[in-house]
């Protein structure tokens, strides 16, 4: 728990370390006042601090890169530094950890301090973003969900350090540092004390910076004004501007080479300490973001390497951008135009000769499986042919014998005296016989070869005989066949043997799009004007209309292959063109088909 003085005596006591402490800040300014050199002064700062205050233990830690190692110490044990002179989290390969706004993760109370992410209201932490205890032990039991710190690792505390203070350095409103103060004794502060020593961490912060900046840019001025003088690349130093919430908004060109001047075509006395958005007008409306990403090497310092073209100085370059000093950087850069150019005529050029190729294997797969589905589609044509001749000889063979057989039967029914049961089973014989007879005749019929011949044609007749071949393939299928044909029908004008290849076509596609446990399939005729139309429906599966416009070309199917060759629908409506006619299509999907085939009247 933090002590707060509650008597006379505290008070006094309270009053005579106050005196102290304001005896050590005069010092503290004196020192920095007139300083030798940063390291220097930091060791005699930290003498004094340990002096006045006569703890065990005083730092300093000061930024360094994306780190606040210590920069100077009294009193830490060679352990105690190796395991707590780092904050910055890293991987396992090394690399530092940020958040989501681009922040290193500090851990522990000092990466706490450090982040700026102290909360007044805790009796830990003033409101001058300091963190101090009095007797550090009880920390231990602080619950993990509730500990504001990242990986606590409580070094201080297991090395008996009960009075601890972190008082933030700061160069202006940026936290760069904090100095440390550890003693084994509880109850070593007090708030007032821990308020002047906020006073002296400013001061500190001013000194040191001040000091640190000077040193850099002597430093920087020596380096870069050889390099200016040597370097055949662009060079160019600059400081980032920055808003009220630290986003980068500009940046000042404070120095650049011949090179610079050369490459970019900008005059030095035209530039030098002059905002980037003055210099060079409508940069900051540029397609690429140059003050936002040197603005973040500019803060992070985290080095790029880029290729960028730039509209406003009409040029491509190469660009290496780095962080020499806080707030500051540096970008060494070459014209890359003319590469650009080359680079872009090649990859042109080699687009070109990717779609050429892309198009030449495009055309090659296609006429490929144009010429598989072709030769695919000639061998399941030659055995349908191959079945139809076979079918054709079966039907001869047969016909013979049944002739003989009918001879035999209808001589039975003339001259025998037979009962009455017995002379139906003959009658019923003989018809079945005709029947048999009447479908050789359709076979042998519809696999004669076309002559080609236009003669009078009954259509209704020509579907009786198509439906004869079917009856027995409807009837395993469970179709039911529903006539609806129109009174004194005309007859047509056509090729017997094709019209009938049409009707078989549409019967046979209408009975394979009903469903396994069967269908009805309905045939209509009627008369429209000087054309006879012949409707085919089924309450099959229906066709989707992306489909429909595919239906009459050569090869397509919507059926497994051992079912079709896609080449029925593409082969009636040859027919029926042929004979100056019309099929229509109308279906929607889940309900069925139906398919209307329309041929002209002869009136002659």
């Amino acid at each position: 728990m933090n002590r707060t003085p509650n008597s006379e005596r505290d008070d006094a006591i309270d009053h005579r370390l106050m005196e102290a402490y304001r005896e050590m800040n005069r010092e503290v300014l004196q020192l920095l006042n007139d300083p030798e050199n940063v390291p220097e002064s930091i060791r005699h700062v930290l003498e004094v601090l340990k002096k006045w205050t006569g703890f065990d233990a005083v730092a300093i830690r000061l930024q360094d890169a994306d780190d606040y190692p210590y920069f100077a110490q009294q009193g830490f044990s060679e352990e105690f530094l190796q395991i707590e002179n780092a904050l910055a989290e890293r991987t396992k390969s090394g690399r530092v950890c940020r958040d989501q706004d681009g922040n290193v993760r500090l851990e522990c109370t000092c990466g706490l301090v450090i982040s700026g992410r102290t909360d007044p209201a805790n009796p830990f932490f003033t409101p001058g973003g300091s963190f101090w205890v009095n007797d550090s032990e009880p920390l231990l039991d602080i619950p993990p969900d509730e500990d504001p710190r990242l990986h606590p690792r409580n070094t201080c505390i297991h090395q008996k350090y009960a009075s601890v203070a972190l008082v933030p350095i700061r160069d202006k409103k940026k936290i760069v540092g904090l100095i440390q103060f550890n003693d084994r004794r509880k109850g070593c502060f007090t708030r007032n004390s821990i308020e002047t020593l906020e006073g002296i961490a400013a001061h500190i912060g001013s000194a040191l910076m001040r000091e640190q900046a000077e040193a850099a840019l002597r430093e920087s001025e020596t380096r870069y004004r050889s390099l200016f003088e040597h370097m055949i690349n662009g060079f160019a130093l600059h400081e980032i501007v920055v808003d009220q919430s630290g986003k980068p908004v500009d940046y000042i060109f404070r120095e650049v080479n011949s090179a610079f001047e050369r490459l970019t075509g900008l005059k030095a006395e035209d530039i030098l300490n002059k905002n980037v958005t003055q210099a060079i007008p409508g940069i900051d409306q540029d397609v690429f973001d140059w003050i936002g990403v040197y603005g973040k090497v500019a803060l992070t310092g985290t080095q790029i390497r880029f290729e960028q073209f730039s509209e406003q100085l009409g040029g491509w370059y190469s660009i290496v951008a780095y962080r020499p000093m806080p707030n500051f950087f540096a970008t060494v850069f070459e014209d890359i135009t003319e590469r650009k150019k080359a680079e872009a005529a090649l990859l042109d050029s080699e687009k070109q000769l990717q779609s050429i190729n892309s198009d030449l294997e495009r055309r090659v797969e296609r006429r490929t499986r144009e010429l598989q589905e072709t030769q695919r589609q000639y061998l399941h044509a030659e055995k349908l042919a191959a079945i139809g001749r076979l079918s054709a000889s079966i039907a001869h063979e047969f016909n013979n014998p049944l002739q003989g057989i009918m001879s035999i039967l209808n001589g039975l029914k003339k001259r025998a005296i037979l009962e009455e049961e017995d002379r139906e089973l003959l009658d019923a014989a003989i018809d079945e016989s005709k029947r048999i007879k009447d479908l050789i005749s359709s076979l042998r019929e519809f696999n004669r070869p076309s002559s080609g011949r236009k003669v009078m044609v009954d259509v209704e007749k020509s579907i009786d005989s198509i439906l004869l071949l079917h009856k027995s393939d409807f009837r395993s299928k469970r179709i039911a066949v529903v006539l609806n044909y129109a009174d004194q029908l005309p007859q047509i004008m056509a090729v017997q043997d094709q019209i009938k290849q049409v009707f078989l076509n549409l019967l046979a596609n209408a009975a394979d799009a009903c469903s396994p446990s069967g269908g009805v399939i309905t045939i209509s005729t009627r008369r429209e004007d000087r054309r006879v139309a012949v409707a085919i429906s089924d309450t099959g599966i229906g066709i989707r209309h992306e489909q429909m416009d595919l239906l009459f070309q050569p090869f397509y199917t919507t059926k497994p292959e051992v079912k079709g060759t896609g080449l029925g629908l593409s082969i009636c409506y040859g027919i029926v063109r042929n004979h100056q006619g019309e099929i229509r299509v109308e279906s929607q999907p889940g309900k069925g088909s139906t398919f209307t085939v329309l041929l002209p009247i002869n009136e002659e």
